[in-house]
């Protein structure tokens, strides 16, 4: 644990404990680069001045801590679990059915697991991409439509997600950002949760997410 001592109490050696990991003296304030928050040595343990998953002074959300299904306070999406270690955010309910867009072009958007990467890909390729375009116009910056396997995600925890959205996923085909080559790209079926690919000019159903 990277640990910078930035100021230290001036109180009585006889008042002054040790805590450890890494040693320190009882008033001590310190910055853990790890975990980018203020902690003061107790005597015992070094404590955190606030949960650094917040904003010092403020309320935690309780969607950056609660289980899949919890409904952020900050802007309604909800926590839909995570991708190797990245949560992501599903909105509340679909935009509608679009096109993937950009039929016999190669869109470069080839990442399973990077939707955001895609979508600025997408966005920015001036071929016309209905169903990402819909996710950043509608949803504002940082949404984006989910790769394949961020789709699957939300596929695995439809259930915990439903329960919570304003409107359930549709038994359905759903678009994902991944291409599959020029003519298709990969979509996911929320009936069996089989994984297939279409054409780029198939309206399937989109929904959005955020991290």
């Amino acid at each position: 644990m990277a640990l910078a001592v930035m100021a230290v109490l001036l109180l009585p050696a006889t008042a002054m404990a040790d805590c450890t990991d890494p040693v320190g003296k009882e008033g001590e304030i310190t910055f853990n680069d790890d975990y980018l928050v203020f902690q003061g040595c107790n005597g015992t343990d070094w404590v955190a001045f606030h949960d650094p998953s917040c904003a010092a002074g403020d309320g935690c959300d309780p969607c950056l801590t609660g289980p899949i299904g919890t409904v952020c306070e900050s802007d309604g999406a909800i926590y839909a679990g995570e991708l190797s270690g990245t949560r992501l955010y599903a909105a509340p309910e679909d935009e509608g059915s679009y096109t993937w867009g950009g039929a016999g072009q190669d869109d470069d958007a080839d990442s399973d697991t990077d939707g955001l990467a895609n979508t600025n890909n997408l966005m920015a390729d001036g071929h016309g991409h209905p169903a990402a375009e819909e996710c950043r116009n509608a949803r504002g910056a940082g949404w984006y439509l989910p790769a394949k396997d961020e789709l699957n995600v939300l596929y695995g925890n439809r259930g915990a997600i439903d329960a919570s959205a304003n409107q359930n996923f549709q038994d359905a085909d759903y678009w994902s950002s991944t291409e599959y080559n020029t003519g298709n790209a990969n979509n996911h079926y929320f009936i069996t949760g089989n994984q297939n690919r279409s054409t780029k000019d198939t309206s399937y159903r989109v929904r959005c997410v955020r991290r």
